[in-house]
C-alpha cells in the first residue's frame, strides 16, 4: 500500500521533532548530568508511548523541565563568627549576591511571566521581564546571610516564560568556617592500657586579604588527662588572595586516673583580628573499659528493701587476686563486710542502708572502690535510690456537712 505524500510529510516532520527535541534534552543533560538524568527518562518514556512530540504529557515534562541556561561555581564562602566573605570579597548584611546574563534564544519575544527560587534563603530579580529574541538581561540570586550553614548547597532560580518554556539558573556554592579544627570529634577509643595515647589534629585559618589581622593565640584543653602540643605552623596561599594558615596539634591522654566509662573535654583554640576575638572548639573523647567485673553492674535500690543487705560480687578480669581498700558510698548506705581482708580472686561486698539517712526522694549515686592492683585502679557501681511512693486516700463525705460515709 502506497501513503501519500501528506502523510510522508507528516512522519518527516514527527521526526525530525522528535530528533531536534531528543538532541535539546541531551544538550540539557551533558550541562548538569547529575539533575537531569532522570528527567531524560522521563521524556524519553514519555514519547516512545505517545509517538507525538506534542502530546500534553511531554508538553508538560517540557514545563517541568525547561532548559538549564547556567549551571555555576560560586565558590567556598567563608565565615568568621558573624562576617561571611566569597573569595575575596567580603558578604554585606543583605546576602551572597550572584548575576547570571539571560539571553532569550528563542526565535520570538518571550515575557518572564513568574520567577521561583529553591528555597525561602533565595531571592531572585530581573532588569526587565520581556526580551526580543537575541536580547539580554541579567539575573540576581541573592543568598541570605543568615540562613548559611556549613557544607555545600545548591540554589536555584526557575523563570517560566509565556512560551511555556522554563530557564534554570543556578550555582553551587559551599559554607566554611574560616577558623575551624579538622576534626571536630577527636575520639582515642579504648584507654585502658597503661601506654600514653596519641593523636593528631589541625586548626585552619582562612585569611583574605582585607582581614588584616588572622592570629592563632594558643589552644587549652579542658582536662588535666589531656595535653595538647602545638606544632610549627605552616600558611599557604590560596585563590582569590585567601592566605590558609595550618597549625597541627598533637594530643596525648594520659590513662591514669581516669575511671572507667566515657569521658570527654573541650579543645578551644583562640584567635584574634581586628574585628575582635574568636574560639574553635573541637570535642576530645575517649573510652575506659573497667578491668573488673561487677554484679550487680548497677544496684537498684528501694526503701522498702532498707532491712535486707545487698551483696556485691567482684572479679578482675585477668583472675588476679587483690584486695578492697576502701569503698566511697552514698550516705545512705553502709559498708559492713568486705574492706580490707585477704587477697583473693573473688571478693565479695555487703551493703546495708542507714535508716537515718534513706533520702527523701529519689537519688541517682554511685558506688566506688579502690584496689591493690594499682593506685589509680577504681571499680565504679551505678546507684540508683527509689523511694517508694506513698499517698493517702479519703473516703467520699458529705460535702455540706463533711461527714464521711
Amino acid at each position: 500500500m502506497r501513503l501519500k505524500r501528506s502523510t510522508w510529510l507528516l512522519y518527516l516532520c514527527i521526526a525530525l521533532s522528535a530528533t531536534s527535541l531528543g538532541a535539546a534534552v541531551a544538550y540539557r543533560y551533558s550541562i548538569a548530568p547529575e539533575i537531569y538524568q532522570d528527567d531524560w527518562v522521563r521524556l524519553s518514556r514519555a514519547i516512545d508511548a505517545s509517538a507525538d512530540v506534542h502530546s500534553p504529557e511531554v508538553k508538560q515534562l517540557l514545563g517541568e523541565v525547561g532548559d538549564a541556561k547556567a549551571l555555576e561555581d560560586l565558590g567556598l564562602v567563608y565565615a568568621l563568627e558573624d562576617s561571611l566573605w566569597v573569595g575575596a570579597q567580603q558578604v554585606t548584611d543583605s546576602g551572597v549576591l550572584h548575576t547570571f546574563d539571560v539571553v532569550n534564544e528563542e526565535r520570538r519575544p518571550v515575557r518572564i511571566v513568574n520567577i521561583e527560587t529553591s528555597c525561602g534563603c533565595s531571592t531572585a530579580e530581573l532588569s526587565t521581564r520581556e526580551l526580543r529574541p537575541g536580547e539580554r538581561t541579567s539575573l540576581a540570586l541573592r543568598i541570605s546571610h543568615e540562613k548559611l550553614s556549613d557544607g555545600p548547597h545548591n540554589y536555584w532560580a526557575t523563570l517560566a516564560t509565556d512560551s511555556d518554556s522554563v530557564w534554570r539558573y543556578g550555582v553551587k556554592v559551599e559554607i566554611m568556617r574560616a577558623v575551624s579544627w579538622d576534626r571536630p570529634d577527636v575520639y582515642f577509643g579504648d584507654v585502658s592500657s597503661a601506654s600514653p595515647n596519641e593523636m593528631n589534629c589541625e586548626l585552619r585559618l582562612f585569611q583574605p586579604p582585607f582581614l588584616k589581622t588572622l592570629k592563632f593565640d594558643g589552644v587549652s584543653v579542658g582536662s588535666d588527662h589531656v595535653r595538647a602540643d602545638v606544632l610549627p605552623q605552616e600558611s599557604i596561599l590560596r585563590a582569590n588572595g585567601v592566605v590558609e594558615h595550618r597549625v597541627p596539634v598533637k594530643l596525648s591522654l594520659a590513662p591514669d586516673g581516669i575511671r572507667e566509662g566515657h569521658g570527654f573535654c573541650y579543645l578551644t583554640a583562640a584567635y584574634s583580628t581586628d574585628a575582635g576575638n574568636g574560639q574553635a572548639i573541637a570535642r576530645v573523647h575517649w573510652t575506659r573499659i573497667s578491668p573488673y567485673h561487677v554484679a550487680p553492674a548497677r544496684l537498684v535500690l528501694r526503701d522498702s528493701d532498707a532491712a535486707a543487705p545487698f551483696t556485691i560480687v567482684i572479679t578482675h578480669v585477668s583472675g588476679l587476686p587483690f584486695r578492697v581498700l576502701s569503698a566511697e558510698v552514698p550516705d545512705y548506705l553502709l559498708v559492713t563486710s568486705g574492706i580490707g581482708g585477704s587477697a583473693a580472686k573473688e571478693q565479695t561486698l555487703t551493703l546495708w542502708f542507714d535508716q537515718a539517712r534513706l533520702p527523701g526522694q529519689h537519688r541517682f549515686d554511685g558506688v566506688v572502690l579502690k584496689t591493690d592492683l594499682k593506685a589509680d585502679d577504681v571499680v565504679t557501681i551505678p546507684t540508683v535510690f527509689l523511694r517508694a511512693l506513698r499517698t493517702s486516700v479519703s473516703q467520699p463525705g458529705n460535702p455540706s456537712t463533711g461527714e464521711k460515709r
